[in-house]
């Protein structure tokens, strides 16, 4: 099983993905030192920290891993469009968990978030989130 868990930040997206008991992957791991646990988001390298999500929810469907969560924005389609055609290549069935805002404003995502997404930043995802379809 594939989640694609997609939804603002501060939506809780990851503590859903490890509430499932997935393997969870996200582009922010890529800006996260892994002995500090230290967060140091570098835009310069987003299109770096998709590919190696990608790249990690790859190796985690050849190691056949039960369930995998991908946790990320996902605001528009295209962004999903490689996990969906990686689940087809490796027999994963594929589940979308949209949490949007939670039910939140984009001040209360801004305070709630782990990674200091700015409040004009979560409202910019907010204005071009769309439907995911697969």
């Amino acid at each position: 099983m594939l989640y694609i868990i997609r939804g603002l930040p501060g939506s809780g997206k990851d503590t859903l993905g490890l509430a499932l008991g997935a393997h969870v992957v996200t582009a922010d791991q890529y800006f996260t030192n892994p002995y500090t646990l230290e967060y140091d988001f570098d835009p310069a390298y987003l299109k770096d920290a998709h590919e190696d999500c990608q790249g990690r929810t790859r190796i985690a469907m050849e190691w056949k891993v039960a369930r995998i969560a991908v946790c990320n924005t996902f605001t528009q389609q295209w962004e999903a469009d490689p996990y969906l055609a990686l689940a087809r290549i490796h027999g994963y069935k594929v589940t979308i968990i949209d949490l949007h805002d939670g039910g939140l404003s984009d001040e209360a995502l801004g305070a709630r978030n782990v990674h200091g997404v700015p409040v004009n930043v979560i409202s910019r995802m907010r204005a071009r989130y769309e439907r995911l379809t697969l």
